[in-house]
This record gives C-alpha cells, sequence and structure tokens, in this order.
C-alpha cells in the first residue's frame, strides 16, 4: 500500500483525493511499436488515418483486441490489446481540429496458435504475433492550421509465450502529421500498411464508437453505412433524424434544451430545487436581488455543461458526462460535500467558521455561493443524462466544438430555467415558511432529503473504490474513524486558533492534535495492510485456503527459520498458462498429497495486479514472467525453477528439497 493509497484514504472527510503512483515491472520488451500516417501530407477539412505496428519478437503473442478464452478455460479473463491514448507529444491534449476515432480503429483478425496443453489435448489459442498493423482514422478539422504536429500513441498488451506471460506492459511511439491548407492535394504515405482502407467511411461520427464495440453509445442505436439519419428512441417509440442539414442539427439542440429542463425532474437534481426555494425566500422581499442570484446560479449551471463540452471535443477517451460518476473519488468527494451542505441545513455550524464554509449554505447565499451551487447543481444531473438527452450529447461529443458547446451549453441553459423563473418570481413561494418553528421544519426536510442525495453519491463511491480495491471492504470502518479523528484534531486546530493569541497554546493543542490524529490513521494503515496480505483475488480456488497460503514474506522466511520446504507458486488471473499447470500438474492427487506433506510450506504468489508484493520476490528470483514454481529446501540458498513444470518434477523436487541439508545449494532449472 502506497503512501499515496494511505493519504487519499485518510482526507476522504476532507475531499482531498490523490492517485497512487503506478508501478512497473523492469523487464525486456518483446513487442516494440512505431507509427506511420497514411499521407506525407494531409489537407485541412479532410480525414486521413495513422498505422500502428506493433512487432512480436520471435516466439511471443499477445491477445487480441476482443479475447477469447480458450475452449475449457470458462471464466479466464485474457488482458485485450487496446489503443489506450493518443495524444500529443509532449504529453498535453489533442487540439480540438485533430480528432483520432479510437472505436472506429481497424483491427486485423487474429489466428489461431497453439500454446502448452491441458492433458493430451494442446491449447488453441486466438492471438496476435508477428507483425500487427491497426488502422486509426484522424478526422481534420477545415480550420486546422498548417504546418506539422507530432502526435504520441501508446498500445496496452500482455505478451506470452509458450512458457510464461509478462507482466501486463504497454509501448508508446511517436509520428508526425503534416497539414496542409484546405484544398491542396493530398500526398502519399506508405500505401502498402493501408490497401483496402478508406478513413472516409470511418470518419468519426457519433455512432462509429458505437458500431466498433457493437453497443449504443449513451443511448445511440449504431446507424448503418455512412446514413446520415440518427436513430434513437423515446418512451419505447423510435424517431429519427436527418443531421446532415441544420434543421436536424436544430431539432438536437433542442433535444438538448429540453433534456436540460427534464433534468431538474430527476431524482439526481431534484431535491435540489427546494434547497434553492430557501434561499429565495431570505431574499423574497428583494426581487432586484433574488433575480440576481438566480441568474449568478444559472451561469454556474451553464458554465460547467460548457467546460464539459470543451473537455469532451478536446479529449479522445472522455465522451460522455455520465462518465463522471464511474469515477469512485468523483462519487465520494461530491457526496462529502453535499453532506457537509445539508448538516448546514440542519443548523450542525452554529460557531463561526470561515466564509468559504458558507458559501452553498442557503442560510447565507452570496453571489459567489450561488455560481458554486450552480455548478453543484449540474454536477448531480450528470448520472441522469443518458436517459434524456444521450442521444444529442452522443453525437455532440464528435461533431466540431462549435456544434459540440452549442448542444452542451443549451443543456445548460434548459437546467438554468427553473431557477431564472423562480428567482424572477419569488412571489410564487412567499408561503413558504421563512422563520420560526414551521421555517425551522421546512429546512429540516429539505435537509433530509439532501442527505438520501449524498448516501447516493458517497455510496457509489465506496462501491467503485472497493470495486478497484476490493481488500478495502473488510476495513472501511477503520478508515472513517481514522477520517473522524482527522476531523477532530482539524476542528481543535482551528478553534484553538480562534480562541487564543498565545502561541505556547496553540503549539500544545496542535501537538494535542496530532496524537489525536495518528494513532487513527497508523492504525487504519496497519489493518489496509493485514486486509490487502490476506486478500485472496475472485477465482483463486479454494485451494487458497487449503494447501496453499497466502503470500506474506514475513511467514515465508519464518517457514524456513522452522526448516521447512518452501513451494511458491507465481501466478495470477491474467496467465493462461498458469491457469494450465494448476488445472494438470498441481490439481494431481500425487503432486496434492506431496505439497500437504509435513514440514512442506506452498505459498500462492498472486501477481493479478501492478502493485502485488510477489512482483519484488520475482525479480529476486532472476524471472521476469510467470508461470513459474520455485521450491527451495531447508537451509539451502539456491531455488529449483520451472516455467513448464510436470508432476513428477514437482514431487521430485520437494522429495529432495526435503532431503537437502544445512548449506547445500540446488538450483535447477
Amino acid at each position: 500500500m502506497s503512501i499515496f493509497s494511505l493519504v487519499r484514504l485518510t482526507l476522504i472527510a476532507a475531499v482531498v483525493i490523490l492517485l497512487p503512483a503506478r508501478t512497473t515491472l523492469a523487464q525486456t520488451p518483446v513487442v516494440s511499436l512505431t507509427a506511420s500516417p497514411m499521407h506525407a501530407s494531409t489537407p485541412a477539412g479532410s480525414t486521413t488515418a495513422i498505422a500502428l505496428i506493433m512487432q512480436h519478437e520471435p516466439g511471443w503473442h499477445t491477445y487480441p483486441n476482443k479475447p477469447v478464452a480458450p475452449e475449457g478455460f470458462a471464466g479466464f479473463d485474457p488482458i485485450a490489446t487496446e489503443i489506450e491514448q493518443i495524444q500529443l507529444a509532449d504529453g498535453s491534449p489533442l487540439p480540438a481540429w485533430i480528432k483520432p476515432d479510437i472505436a472506429a480503429a481497424r483491427w486485423p483478425e487474429p489466428h489461431l496458435i497453439e500454446t502448452g496443453a491441458l492433458g493430451d489435448r494442446p491449447i488453441k489459442l486466438l492471438s496476435y504475433e508477428g507483425k500487427v498493423v491497426i488502422l486509426v482514422p484522424v478526422r481534420i478539422a477545415a480550420d486546422a492550421p498548417a504546418g506539422e504536429v507530432r502526435l504520441s500513441a501508446t498500445i496496452g498488451y500482455q505478451a506470452c509465450d509458450d512458457k510464461v506471460c509478462l507482466m501486463p506492459d504497454a509501448a508508446s511511439t511517436n509520428l508526425t502529421l503534416t497539414i496542409t491548407p484546405s484544398g491542396t492535394p493530398p500526398q502519399p504515405g506508405d500505401a502498402s500498411l493501408f490497401v483496402g482502407f478508406d478513413p472516409e467511411a470511418l470518419s468519426p461520427t457519433p455512432d462509429s464508437a458505437a458500431k466498433s464495440s457493437g453497443q449504443p453509445k449513451d443511448g445511440v442505436t449504431p446507424a448503418a453505412g455512412e446514413d446520415p439519419n440518427l436513430a434513437f428512441e423515446v418512451l419505447g417509440l423510435s424517431f429519427s433524424i436527418d443531421t446532415a442539414g441544420w434543421l436536424g442539427k436544430g431539432l438536437l439542440v433542442l433535444i438538448a434544451l429540453v433534456g436540460g429542463l427534464i433534468l431538474n425532474l430527476t431524482p439526481c437534481v431534484l431535491p435540489v430545487i427546494p434547497i434553492k426555494m430557501i434561499s429565495l425566500t431570505q431574499s423574497a422581499g428583494n426581487p432586484a436581488r433574488s433575480l440576481l442570484m438566480g441568474v449568478v446560479m444559472s451561469l454556474g449551471i451553464l458554465a460547467f455543461w460548457l467546460a464539459i463540452g470543451g473537455v469532451i471535443s478536446a479529449s479522445t477517451s472522455f465522451k460522455a458526462a455520465s462518465q463522471l460518476i464511474g469515477i469512485w473519488w468523483f462519487g465520494l468527494g461530491v457526496g462529502v460535500f453535499i453532506l457537509v451542505m445539508s448538516l448546514g441545513m440542519f443548523g450542525a455550524f452554529t460557531v463561526q467558521l470561515p466564509e468559504w464554509v458558507h458559501m452553498v449554505n442557503p442560510k447565507h447565499d452570496t453571489l459567489k455561493g450561488s455560481f458554486v451551487f450552480g455548478i453543484l447543481t449540474a454536477v448531480l444531473s450528470t448520472p441522469c443524462v443518458a436517459p434524456f438527452m444521450g442521444t444529442a450529447v452522443a453525437w455532440a461529443a464528435f461533431q466540431p466544438m462549435g456544434m459540440t458547446l452549442l448542444t452542451f451549453g443549451s443543456v445548460g441553459v434548459g437546467m438554468a430555467v427553473p431557477y431564472l423563473l423562480l428567482s424572477a418570481n419569488p412571489n410564487w413561494i412567499s408561503r413558504v415558511p421563512r422563520t420560526g418553528p414551521a421555517g425551522e421544519l421546512v429546512k429540516q426536510v429539505m435537509g433530509l432529503l439532501t442527505v438520501a442525495v449524498a448516501i447516493f453519491f458517497i455510496g457509489t463511491g465506496l462501491l467503485g473504490l472497493v470495486a478497484e480495491q476490493p481488500w478495502l471492504g473488510g476495513v472501511l470502518h477503520w478508515w472513517f474513524i481514522a477520517a473522524v479523528a482527522l476531523v477532530t484534531g482539524a476542528w481543535l486546530v482551528l478553534r484553538t486558533f480562534q480562541i487564543t493569541r498565545s502561541g505556547i497554546k496553540r503549539i500544545i493543542f496542535t501537538i494535542v492534535a496530532i496524537f489525536i490524529v495518528l494513532p487513527g490513521l497508523a492504525w487504519a494503515h496497519f489493518q489496509t495492510n493485514v486486509a490487502f496480505q490476506n486478500y485472496t483475488p475472485p477465482g483463486a480456488g479454494e485451494q487458497a485456503h487449503g494447501v496453499w497460503h497466502l503470500y506474506d514474506e514475513a511467514k515465508v522466511a519464518k517457514a524456513q527459520d522452522e526448516g521447512k520446504v518452501v513451494v511458491l507458486e507465481f501466478t495470477a488471473e491474467w496467465c493462461l498458462n498458469c491457469k494450465t499447470l494448476e488445472a494438470a500438474v498441481l490439481g494431481r492427487p500425487e503432486v496434492q498429497e506431496a505439497l500437504k506433506a509435513d514440514g512442506v510450506y506452498a505459498v500462492k504468489v498472486d501477481l493479478t495486479t501492478r502493485s502485488a508484493p510477489g512482483w519484488e520476490r520475482l525479480r529476486a528470483l532472476g524471472e521476469a514472467g510467470i508461470p513459474l514454481l520455485a521450491i527451495q529446501g531447508p537451509g539451502s540458498t539456491g531455488w529449483a525453477k520451472s516455467n513448464a513444470y510436470t508432476p513428477s518434477w514437482v514431487v521430485d523436487q520437494i522429495q529432495a528439497a526435503r532431503e537437502t541439508g544445512p548449506g547445500k545449494a540446488d538450483d535447477a532449472e
């Protein structure tokens, strides 16, 4: 567990998220990547393509873009070869006038190879090997500036040979596209890589990504061929809009506007309207201020949707606002923010706090607070976008930036209409109690509704977190306790600095706060490490709780000190050869009997994740890939190792290790 993981879990209550550093295994690349443009020069306003060329070292293969588990391996999940990103060579996002369509890339057909055997039957596997060419269409907008643009492309893959699978890896390469003024003829490049490929036929459209995956994209039904009609369904009724003309584009913008209006009636946003009503009652006697607050909040809503439109237009991977809710720290952060806001409605903040705490508190409405509240309202709507206007925004995601911003801006305008109407007519809610017991009751009811929204976002975030790091499921309560301790310590320091000017007292109570916070964090961190070490990935098999022990370096060292024979099986969920050997060799009765014998300590070292601690042990053994079985006898300094072990080899090596005396070494391959 890295320090970054510790920090981001610690600061849940403060919503300060840090992403953990990625770890990689140092290994000799067996797959290289180069790239070549279809045209030596491409005029603005046309579509070209780039070829990404993977070259496999002899004997190595990778899984295809749409991998299929081989016969007899149900549940096996091969790692697909995928284009991870295309960006500028300096690492910055692509400008809006160049749009690679990764979803429409043409992948070559994989072919069957035979690798290993399950019993007497060879394993047939669909794979890539040798030279593999992936063709990616790229649209150049009419307003693209003439000149050279340097791109960087990255492909993720996993390489295996007939004995071992290496850790999932990625390869990157750079290439240069030359853009000429619109109307100039394109100059050909290496035509041999693009035989029979017409990028114009795959020019990015809102349905190209959906067609490439075989699934609708945010409610878009894939259209056939190059038909400009955009098909979609509403309440079970099918419609079609011709997007070739301005009338069709105007209808889609209108759909976006109406969809934004409808968003206010969804469970995602509906609880926000009463909250705004409370703030408007505070200024019901001042129509001008009420209208100003409504306009500023509407600008916040509009700003969010324009920002999302800009990001979607410039990005090659982020193409739907609803993707935000899939990011665990986003959902968790929004949920905590809403929860704090709802506590303010209950009057939880009865002491003087910094002004920013009251920014979105209806009792302390400000211009800045109204703008932030508008952004928050738009954020809350993101999980409910697809059912009401998925067609319009999915289409707009692949249009020129002007049309994309117009469409997303229309969503914002539609969302803002109810708040503008309420703020322009505060008398409509003049009957809502402002003060007294009835007024407090209204605030409390609204606060409870807001708590429900907060629970939804917090729950979604936590489920996403546990899905990414499943070992946290059993220790989240310790992190909640640590978060409370953190808030307590911060509160103690804040109030101490507000109450006294004495430097000594401030230092003393700051030290007290540190002693309140550190034990909680340390204990939560300790429990997380324990959970991580003892975690059994799904599909690891019953043996992980029977013959096999979960990998723990300290326990391995203890077994060695006790004079036991140590057997290390390095495996992973993505390692097909590992699964084959586990079924054909380690599951054999004679092998099981040898592993169960007294004085034998069998350990399953799971390397499914990049951050698994077993990678260090694998490197220490001088290996870079799996499967691997390593056996060491008591007192030995060497290991008997094999990537393609047999039942007799395992039994013989365990027996030989049991007979090995102190100081003897064995390093059989």
